[in-house]
């Protein structure tokens, strides 16, 4: 009866609408389902039945190699050249079954049709061996129906898609090898994918070139090994234009979160941050998209994690920390903010890099080396012998730290070189053909978009990439493999496209062609701004060059260089508490003209200076949505009689008193206790 095709008919039109429209002419197109693609088009196209209900009703196993004989029949009879074969959902199913085949397992027939029968028929069916069996002789009617859409897709020249529709060549079965050739990417593999957008820095949405995405794919692979499901490598290997057009379609929709291959959910990557002033090692973890705080859970202990202004969630370092720990892996499950399952994971390496960074003030664990950047190497036992030798070739002025300095905090036998810093390619280049595993693990990273480094900046406060003119930025290429690559490179259009080698190491741009104002610089797939500043304008020297004073003898009173403070303009209330007990409120100056004038402004700069009396010293306290904080303002020791007796006491220590995040400094203490001493006697 007509009514029983109802639901199937839907999925029909839902899966043609999803990938054989006409927005998809002349590319090529993967009919890739997998649970989380078939209920994404169950929701959005409100279909009542899950796909496999859909089709579950018209196969018939007791006709025993002829089960799928009703959909045949009917597609070979309503074949259309304005519209794909009937047969979509049926195919749908057969993929959603390759996509659950067991990660990693030999792809034979036994491991396709188990799942197949387990999507259509659960897990407890009666007869297991029976339907499975039924499915397998019938499957040659599915390879019918999957050439028809094949010749559909070709006899109309690409005006619904190219087709991708093989008989898998990876596979010892040519029959299943055809919905295999649509499930290339298994889940864990998907997973995986999302690590690889992230350490190379696709912009979610963006559409970038399939030679693009499958050379950083390569190079990322390569460079930390990572491991993808045997198919999914052999895809990668081979070029397919499925698995090309497939990685295409993934960048594309991938929504900048990062997912956890081992099916955790959400991924935050730990990374160790050392302290070498204080001989302390702790956790850390990057600021990930969509995650802005949570809970993770360590020993029955749950740690709370937020966001803030820096990079890093502010909470992780109070996860626990052993010298054994950092050679061994570690996973801690947690969840989001949102309630979403995540797990933080950190992945041991026998050579650890790191690099000073300037938002926590200590080192901080990296994937791979920046050139001419100063690193610390913490290595292991068993590779400290050949590190030295590739260092002593490849490096000058590198220090071994004496074992006993930071014994307590690390592995027993590891050892800390400081000092290290890769500047000739050609140097690395040569000791790599003895040491090649080592040198490869201290080789730029070979991934990642042409990014600016060094220059003189500007202007931090209103984002990054303004420069001081004569001061502009190198251009640095991601290195691919041994650096023989070559990018071609153009400044705005205005100069003829340049090839440059691809060595991970910076490139100096041409100064004089650089002058004030905006600029584009075009590589690879990536279009870099740029806005370079004069040196003098109307209102006086940029905001970030810096000024300093001097102290002449001869002078009676001598110029004092004006103490400085940042003040945050996002703050809903700033005022300094000063040490003698006076209270004043900071003004949030207008943006300058000169940044109007020029067009460079999309958003007003984060900070602002408050230039502070040589009288001034205490505290400016600022209230934002989520902290109340104390900044340093050269305080000195409270004028306790002069508070006590000042008018705006009360103002004064009510403003201490809530702070939320305390400065660690000598003297917050003594001014909290001042505090607490003037509202206890007032509400007295």
């Amino acid at each position: 009866m007509a009514f029983l095709w109802d639901c199937y008919d839907a999925w029909q039109r839902a899966l043609a609408a999803e990938f054989f429209g006409r927005e998809h002419a002349g590319q090529a197109v993967v009919f890739h389902i997998d649970d989380d693609v078939a209920q994404t088009i169950r929701e959005k196209h409100q279909l009542p039945e899950s796909l496999a209900q859909a089709v579950k009703p018209h196969i018939d196993l007791g006709q025993r190699s002829h089960a799928f004989g009703t959909i045949l029949a009917r597609a070979q009879a309503l074949e259309s050249e304005a519209q794909p074969p009937r047969s979509l959902p049926l195919l749908a199913v057969s993929v959603l079954a390759a996509s659950r085949m067991s990660r990693d397992a030999e792809i034979q027939a036994i491991n396709y049709f188990t799942p197949l029968k387990r999507l259509l028929y659960g897990e407890g069916a009666d007869d297991n061996d029976r339907k499975r069996d039924a499915l397998d002789q019938s499957f040659g009617q599915v390879v019918e129906l999957w050439q028809q859409l094949d010749r559909w897709l070709r006899s109309n020249k690409g005006a619904f898609g190219v087709s991708t529709i093989t008989p898998d060549k990876f596979s010892n079965r040519a029959r299943i090898g055809y919905p295999l050739s649509q499930a290339l990417a298994r889940l864990a593999d998907r997973q995986k994918l999302t690590q690889f957008f992230s350490d190379a820095e696709i912009t979610p949405g963006k559409t970038y070139s399939s030679a693009y995405l499958l050379r950083m794919l390569d190079a990322w692979t390569n460079h930390g090994r990572k491991r993808f499901s045997r198919r999914f490598e052999a895809a990668l290997a081979e070029r397919e234009p499925a698995f090309a057009s497939l990685i295409v379609r993934e960048a594309h929709g991938w929504d900048g979160k990062v997912l956890d291959s081992g099916g955790s959910g959400h991924l935050l990557r730990l990374r160790l941050a050392f302290n070498h002033k204080r001989a302390r090692l702790f956790w850390v973890a990057p600021i990930a998209t969509g995650i802005s705080g949570g809970t993770l859970t360590s020993g029955g202990t749950e740690i709370g994690f937020e966001s803030d202004l820096s990079p890093y969630y502010e909470g992780i370092e109070r996860l626990p920390l052993t010298p054994a720990s950092i050679a061994m892996p570690l996973r801690v499950h947690g969840r989001a903010a949102a309630g979403d399952p995540l797990v933080a994971k950190y992945s041991p390496q026998e050579i650890i890099l790191f690099r000073e960074d300037p938002h926590l003030g200590c080192w901080v664990s990296q994937d791979s080396v920046e050139a001419h950047e100063e690193h610390l190497l913490l290595v292991s036992p068993e590779q400290q012998a050949e590190v030295r030798q590739v260092l002593q070739v490849a490096t000058s002025g590198f220090v071994a730290v004496p074992p006993p300095l930071f014994a307590a905090v690390l592995p027993n036998g590891w050892r800390l070189y400081r000092n290290v810093c890769f500047e000739d390619p050609a140097a690395l280049s040569r000791v790599s053909r003895r040491h090649t595993e080592t040198a490869a693990r201290l080789r730029p990273n070979p991934i990642g978009r042409p990014k600016l480094v060094g220059g003189l900046p500007v202007l931090k406060e209103l984002g990054s990439h303004h420069y001081l003119q004569g001061g502009a930025p190198d251009l640095l290429l991601p290195a691919a493999g041994d650096g023989s690559r070559r990018v071609s490179v153009s400044l705005g259009g205005r100069t003829p496209r340049t090839d440059f080698r691809a060595t991970g190491y910076p490139i100096p741009l041409p100064q004089d062609m650089l002058g004030p104002g905006r600029h584009e610089i075009s590589a690879d797939d990536a279009v870099l701004s740029l806005t370079i500043h004069e040196r003098v304008v109307d209102d006086g020297l940029p905001l970030g060059t810096g000024t300093f004073g001097s102290m002449a003898e001869e002078i009676d009173n001598p110029a004092i260089t004006p103490l400085v403070v940042l003040a945050r303009r996002n703050a809903t209330e700033t005022a300094f508490v000063n040490c003698d007990g006076t209270v004043w409120d900071a003004i949030t100056p207008n943006v300058p003209q000169w940044l109007h004038r020029r067009r460079v402004l999309e958003n007003a700069p984060l900070y602002y200076e408050i230039r502070l009396e040589p009288h001034d010293r205490g505290w400016l306290i600022e209230r934002t949505a989520r902290h109340v904080m104390a900044i340093p303002g050269s305080p000195t020791w409270p004028k306790e009689d002069a508070i006590l007796s000042a008018e705006a006491r009360t103002d004064w220590a009510k403003l201490i008193l809530d702070v939320t995040a305390p400065p660690k400094h000598v003297l917050w203490p003594v001014y909290v206790k001042i505090a607490r001493k003037i509202l206890n006697d007032h509400s007295r």
